[in-house]
């Protein structure tokens, strides 16, 4: 590991919610918050990366270096490493502080980083600048301050939430395996635009899996068409991924079509997808990021089991 990389790791380590170092231990969260530093860090210099963002989202006037993550100095002894993301193309420029060598503990720190990165980044008239919280940290943002959450991210052990009783039903629920991908990335793909359709609001909140995503997932985890009483209701699917916190099975997609929302099934059928996935990641954790708008998918996590473990925050 690099000099920088370690140092924002040992800073980013401080950060780690304790349930997640009880659940996972501090040897698999310290290897995934190197693995992840690296990875953030290559993007400061790596010219691929750069040419990529800016062609897949172009801004007038921007050239493809301007897309590389930077290591901003912001005091003495802090440094920030950020970038540039984009929420709806090309509508939501923001900024994502990634990691520092010191944590922002207070609200003048933190205001001089929001100046700097706003400024640094400021060809891409940004119109937030985001940040990673635990659910431990003390709340640094003043209540003055036009903030707000962003995403939660939800965890718990899989075998933790394998034990707890199962929940009521009114239906059958069955996880049948998918055998063709490109007929499942139909199906989601119709399932979305059925539920925009009806829940216009949720069409720039909700990423839609495409058939790469769904493949990548059977590698890594499952994909598993709900089924309601003999009836393709849904899809669910995981993938093992390498998230800011810690790596784990992480739900990429879930979605029921029209006339099985609203009745409980999800939760029903998550616990299901955790019995698929415990005997094969019987040390996994089941993780995911949830839109705070969404609130519907953060109740399913919970009746589940999984819990709030850290948040990013929206800073405007």
């Amino acid at each position: 590991m690099t000099d920088d990389a370690a140092t924002f790791a040992a800073t980013f380590r401080r950060r780690v919610p304790d349930i997640l170092v009880d659940w996972c231990g501090e040897e698999r969260i310290d290897r995934a918050l190197a693995e992840n530093l690296r990875l953030e860090l290559a993007r400061c210099t790596d010219p691929e990366f750069a040419a990529s963002f800016a062609q897949a989202c172009p801004v007038d006037g921007c050239e493809p270096d301007e897309y590389l993550q930077r290591i901003l100095t912001v005091g003495p002894r802090q440094r920030l490493l950020v970038g540039i993301r984009f929420l709806s193309h090309p509508d939501f420029p923001f900024v994502d502080i990634v990691a520092g060598t010191e944590l922002l503990a207070d609200a003048a720190s933190l205001r001089r980083a929001v100046d700097l990165v706003r400024q640094e980044y400021a060809s891409f008239k940004p119109r937030a600048v985001r940040l990673l919280r635990g659910f431990e940290e003390p709340p640094v943002i003043p209540p003055e301050w036009d903030s707000s959450v962003d995403q939660y991210i939800v965890a718990a052990p899989l075998e933790e939430l394998c034990r707890r009783p199962p929940l009521e039903r009114q239906s059958r629920v069955e996880l049948v395996p998918v055998d063709d991908l490109g007929e499942s990335a139909e199906f989601v793909r119709r399932a979305y635009e059925e539920f925009f359709d009806e829940n216009p609001g949720f069409r720039d909140i909700l990423q839609v899996g495409e058939y790469d995503d769904l493949k990548s997932c059977r590698d890594g985890g499952v994909v598993m068409y709900i089924h309601v009483d003999g009836e393709r209701a849904g899809l669910l699917a995981t993938d093992q991924v390498l998230g800011p916190l810690v790596e784990g099975q992480t739900v990429v997609e879930e979605i029921l079509v029209t006339g099985f929302r609203g009745r409980g099934l999800a939760p029903v059928a998550q616990q299901q997808l955790v019995e698929q996935l415990v005997d094969d990641h019987p040390d996994d954790i089941l993780r995911g990021t949830i839109d705070a708008r969404n609130r519907a998918s953060l109740a399913t996590a919970k009746r589940v089991g999984r819990e709030v473990v850290a948040a990013y925050h929206w800073i405007q």
